[in-house]
């Protein structure tokens, strides 16, 4: 299982729409496009599909364009080749005029380290540890992986 408890800023891709959950709970759902830059300067869009409790009255608040700040709790979850991002959002905001795109917060990871441990040094000499764990989740056909790597 990987959960992380964060804080999102990015872009409304499509307007918000109310749906009913299993229990018969109402809940908003609307996806979050976040443009991350990597160290090359190029930067990749990520969509995250955001939910929140709340109703039909509700949607209207959160419009096609617009820039938000969400904060809550995200699984990462693997299908096939495809990675998704699901939010739970405990809270909403508008994001502020020069708020850049970012995903910040605490990552928590239930899993296995693979065979390689590796002790590193960087350039000023400062020791830190590189490895890579994946995490497994039973599905309807069998299990699921994600492999993440990890530098300490």
């Amino acid at each position: 299982m990987i959960k992380c408890n964060v804080t999102v800023c990015g872009t409304i891709g499509r307007e918000a729409a109310s749906r009913t959950g299993k229990e018969g709970k109402t809940f908003l759902s609307f996806p979050l496009r976040v443009a991350i830059q990597g160290k090359d300067g190029q930067s990749e869009t990520v969509e995250i599909g955001v939910s929140r409790d709340g109703g039909q009255d509700e949607a209207a608040g959160y419009r096609k364009g617009s820039r938000i700040v969400a904060t809550g709790t995200m699984y990462l979850k693997r299908r096939g080749e495809r990675l998704y991002f699901n939010l739970f959002a405990d809270r909403i905001v508008p994001a502020a005029a020069d708020a850049a795109d970012a995903i910040e917060g605490e990552m928590s990871f239930r899993g296995k380290a693979g065979k390689n441990i590796e002790e590193r040094k960087d350039k000023n000499g400062k020791p830190y540890t590189v490895f890579s764990a994946f995490s497994a989740e039973k599905t309807e056909d069998g299990f699921e992986y994600q492999w993440v790597r990890f530098l300490c």
